[in-house]
């Protein structure tokens, strides 16, 4: 019977040791405890950092976005919290960095990502360091040109930072190339902003390194600026409708006049002997100012073009600007509206190019020789007038800024702008800004078409490219070109013709309504071997002189060092297609890469035109192995590899691969 009462039980040894706390597991349960908190702490103190840096980013838009708030001691600020921030984050995270690159792909663009951020937050506030004590009350909202002696003054003192950033910049870009595929489709967009954003900043550092030269802060500059019209293609961006001489002096517009490039020359005096083609296709037996910029090399077109017009125009030229209508339009999006005196409407980027066409109309009957002569001497007057309201606009301080300097850069990437001076001729060649053939460690592919019809029939051509290219073991290879152009006029009465009258009914419109005679140029890698084209023979009736043209190719004897060129002669008929193509053989354009093989193709705009759809196929050589490609190709399948791109700017293909042991 029991009463709540235990007899005394006795325990063994055992029992007691199962029973008895184990002092490993208490200091083990302690740090999964610390461990834990640890974490909890980290994770708080990265999304403390990640979201500070994130309400400046969005305090650094809200400025940008309103140039009223846009002052460069705030930004300053703003930028130097930032590099601080981004640089203890970027410690805190190194664990995950550290297994991200060991996984690749999306985890492994993390790190390089995070390099690149700060290499250009570092930029942004070496530069805004030493240039606030001399700019720091400067705002968008209040800057006019009397300003520049100062920001002038400011840039060239703050040279050496600047180039330290520059530095900087560019190790960023480095890191950002370091990423390697496949990526997710999100993260791949990251990188491309990045890059875009590494690049714009490499070119606005790069261009306040030479904004003092370029502006004369030390002493006056003088430039020539070639208008060339894009509707009449030429290697450098169009014919060179008119030429304005501008002075600079300390930042200051001392002057501007406009001529008409049919103005320059003085025939009295002796002029060389012209390209060979413009000779053989226009009859040119001097080689004159207008037809200055037959080289696709803008170096090389801008001291062509100074010495051509010293020639009857004597005096100082520092440098060369050249500029087309598409380049225009980007320019004026910063000015407009634009009041120019004589027209009931404002100038805007999307009517600019027809205003000019436009004004090129004769305003009335042409009923007398006296009025076809003065229509015939004032008919660019126009350009002239618009190029002295766009000055008066920016001297009165009221251009969009923010806008004007985008549309700069742009017109700079597309190559529709373009600038040469030998002083800054380095650096102008670094930020791709001079409008140079770039030279390629592997392939290279440049089209080059100048129209030779004495016709505006550009407007109504359209033209794509296909490139085929087969690489052999020995890193040679067999380059296919194939180019369509397709002549898109509607009209059923024209007559193909190589000169249109400049009669009493003469208008722009009709010097567009015409077929298009086209002097080809591909630009390829030196030694490279032509081994067969489609020959476009054209008639005599066609041409000016008489004698048909049996429309071969030839290869060019004066191709610039470092390229051979391949030269051709057809005319695309009115409102029909011509596809023309060349086989080549290719010299060695494989590098050796730590044991694999890299190839690298560079496209490369001509100035002047759209962008072109380009379509690439690359065939590895058999049983290689592919390693990496950039930027992504539309198709893969198995060695082969196609790409979809638009030639809006240069355009580079990046293939690493392993041979077959």
């Amino acid at each position: 019977m029991r009463f709540g009462y235990e007899p005394f039980k006795t325990h063994s040894e055992s029992d007691y040791l199962l029973k008895k706390p184990n002092r490993h597991q208490r200091v083990k349960k302690w740090v999964k405890v610390t461990l834990l908190l640890l974490i909890i702490i980290w994770i708080g103190s990265v999304g403390i950092l990640a979201r500070s840096l994130l309400n400046r980013a969005e305090r650094l838009q809200q400025m940008a976005a309103d140039p009223a708030r846009l002052n460069l001691t705030v930004v300053a600020g703003e930028v130097h919290g930032a590099r601080q921030e981004f640089i203890i984050l970027r410690g805190e995270l190194a664990p995950l960095l550290w297994l991200g690159a060991h996984l690749g792909g999306d985890p492994g663009a993390a790190g390089p990502l995070m390099e690149a951020g700060v290499e250009s937050l570092v930029a942004a506030d070496e530069s805004l360091s030493a240039l606030t004590p001399s700019l720091g009350g400067l705002g968008l909202s209040s800057f006019s040109m009397e300003q520049m002696p100062q920001i002038l003054d400011a840039l060239a003192a703050a040279r050496p930072a600047l180039a330290r950033a520059q530095t900087h910049l560019d190790a960023a870009a480095v890191a950002l190339l370091r990423i390697e595929g496949p990526l997710s489709p999100r993260v791949e967009g990251w990188v491309s902003k990045a890059s875009q954003f590494v690049q714009l900043a490499q070119h606005g550092i790069g261009g306040a390194q030479i904004a003092p030269g370029l502006l004369g802060q030390d002493d006056s500059r003088t430039y020539l600026v070639l208008i060339q019209n894009s509707d009449e293609i030429r290697p450098t961006g169009g014919f060179i409708s008119a030429v304005g001489r501008v002075e600079i002096n300390h930042g200051q517009l001392i002057s501007v006049t406009v001529q008409d490039s049919y103005a320059i020359d003085d025939f009295t005096k002796e002029y060389p002997y012209p390209p060979q083609q413009l000779l053989d296709y226009m009859g040119s037996e001097q080689w004159i100012f207008r037809d200055a910029n037959w080289s696709p090399d803008f170096p090389t077109t801008a001291l062509d073009a100074i010495h051509l017009y010293q020639i009857s125009q004597p005096g100082q030229v520092d440098g060369v600007i050249g500029v087309n209508l598409k380049g225009i339009e980007m320019l004026i999006a910063g000015l407009e509206p634009l009041d120019v005196t004589g027209l009931p409407e404002p100038v805007t980027s999307a009517n600019i190019s027809q205003v000019l066409r436009e004004t090129w109309n004769p305003s009335g009957d042409i009923g007398s020789s006296a009025d076809w002569w003065s229509w015939y001497s004032t008919r660019k007057q126009f350009i002239g007038v618009a190029m002295r309201a766009a000055m008066d606009k920016l001297l009165a301080g009221k251009a969009n800024w923010t806008q004007l300097g985008l549309g700069t850069v742009d017109a700079l990437n597309q190559r529709q702008l373009m600038i040469y001076t030998s002083l800054e001729a380095d650096m102008l060649r670094q930020l791709r800004w001079d409008g140079a053939l770039r030279p390629s460690v592997g392939d290279y592919l440049m089209v080059v078409d100048a129209n030779v019809g004495f016709s505006k029939a550009n407007p109504l051509v359209s033209e794509s490219l296909n490139y085929q290219v087969t690489l052999l073991p020995d890193g040679t290879g067999r380059a296919v070109v194939g180019l369509n152009y397709a002549h898109q006029g509607t009209r059923t009465d024209i007559v193909c013709t190589q000169i249109v009258p400049y009669d009493a009914n003469v208008t722009y419109d009709k010097l567009t309504q015409g077929c298009y005679f086209d002097y080809l140029r591909l630009v390829v890698p030196r030694g490279s071997q032509l081994r067969e084209a489609t020959a476009h023979p054209v008639l005599a009736k066609y041409l000016l002189s008489g004698m048909a043209a049996d429309g071969k190719t030839e290869t060019l004897q004066d191709d610039p060092p470092g390229w051979t060129m391949f030269g051709q002669f057809f005319v695309v008929e009115y409102g029909k297609q011509l596809l023309t193509r060349f086989e080549y053989d290719l010299p060695v354009v494989v590098t050796d890469a730590a044991g694999q093989k890299r190839y690298v193709l560079l496209l490369q705009k001509q100035s002047g035109t759209d962008a072109m759809p380009v379509k690439v196929k690359l065939t590895l050589p058999a049983g290689a192995r592919l390693v990496s490609v950039s930027p992504s190709p539309t198709v893969q399948s198995g060695a082969v590899l196609e790409f979809d791109l638009r030639l809006d700017v240069d355009r580079q293909i990046e293939v690493v691969y392993a041979l077959a042991p």
